[in-house]
């Protein structure tokens, strides 16, 4: 009793689980029941994703993912790639897309080609590099790789738009479930990332605990990055900031009236 779900796993259901040190940026993922070993991808549904690829990075990262007509998101595949280019990251994540997610297949057996929708990066990467003056995403856009900024690169509103999906249920069937759904297997370091290690490092001062004001950058911070990126991009901010106004309609006029009585 009194126990989280990772000290039960560990301590009595005898399973492997990440060691957390620090405080979780992401605690309202669940391992369980947020993820798959496999997930089928929708052939009648464009293929999106996000990017970290901010000007003068080396570790550039990437996801791919769908939004089922449910409401679902699905991340169907990680790429993070460390002291590479954006030139080369674009080229091999285009072969990925090109090997990966070319085709699927319908509900009636038949292999139908994938569209490809907008991917969503961030805003640092309109700037021009310093040699060729190429902006970073025309580097992903000359390997036909459709890119626009995201709304925002404030980091808690990215924060807030991986949350928002984690904290709502959406119902496919007769089945309700989270509002994201990841592919374990072809997205280890994003899994990592939410699990934990996306993490405010811990501060110790006079004997008191305190954690740093903005996440650690590590290996698993970068996917991290780019879902928060994507799912921005793909309306999150949008219902968040109108589930606020909406709450602010909501007290205004009782306030107005409880005044006049």
């Amino acid at each position: 009793s009194g126990k989280d779900r990772d000290w039960i796993n560990s301590y009595y259901r005898a399973q492997f689980v990440y060691v957390r040190e620090g405080k979780p940026v992401i605690p309202e993922f669940d391992i369980e029941t947020m993820t798959a070993e496999d997930i089928n991808v929708l052939a009648d549904v464009p293929i999106t994703g996000g990017f970290d690829v901010g000007g003068g990075t080396l570790c550039p990262a990437g996801i791919v993912g769908q939004r089922h007509p449910n409401g679902i998101y699905l991340v169907h595949a990680e790429l993070s790639l460390s002291s590479t280019g954006i030139d080369k990251f674009g080229t091999e994540f285009r072969l990925m897309l090109n090997k990966e997610f070319a085709t699927a297949t319908d509900q009636r057996g038949n292999e139908r080609e994938l569209q490809l929708g907008m991917f969503y990066g961030d805003p640092a990467g309109r700037q021009r590099d310093q040699i060729f003056e190429w902006v970073v995403f025309d580097h992903l856009k000359s390997k036909g790789l459709p890119v626009k900024s995201a709304p925002t690169n404030d980091i808690q509103s990215r924060i807030d738009a991986i949350k928002g999906p984690m904290m709502r249920t959406e119902r496919i069937g007769d089945m309700s479930r989270p509002g994201i759904l990841i592919n374990k297997r072809r997205c280890p370091r994003l899994v990592k990332g939410l699990a934990g290690e996306y993490r405010y490092r811990r501060i110790q001062t006079g004997g008191t605990e305190r954690y740093s004001e903005k996440p650690d950058k590590n290996d698993a911070s970068h996917c991290v990055d780019a879902l928060g990126y994507w799912l921005s991009g793909m309306g999150e901010i949008k219902t968040l900031r109108g589930r606020d106004k909406k709450n602010e309609d909501d007290i205004q006029p009782r306030r107005a009236i409880d005044h006049r009585d």
